[in-house]
């Protein structure tokens, strides 16, 4: 959902889902998430909705390919 905001790595800012719902990250290869987290409004608005839904979809790549 829109405006949904979340952290990686446990920065201190976080970061906000645009408008189209969808965020894309993409690290070097050396870099490796370590932790992911979801601020409490966020999942606070998500479970009031009726269809209200939060997928996080990884791939990793070994990088031999």
């Amino acid at each position: 959902m829109p405006g949904t905001k979340f952290k990686v790595n446990n920065s201190s800012e976080p970061v906000v889902i645009g408008s189209t719902g969808i965020y894309e990250l993409e690290l070097p290869q050396d870099v490796e998430i370590t932790a992911l987290s979801f601020e409490a409004s966020s999942i606070a608005s998500l479970s009031n909705l009726e269809n209200g839904s939060l997928i996080v979809d990884i791939i990793y790549e070994d990088g031999e390919g």
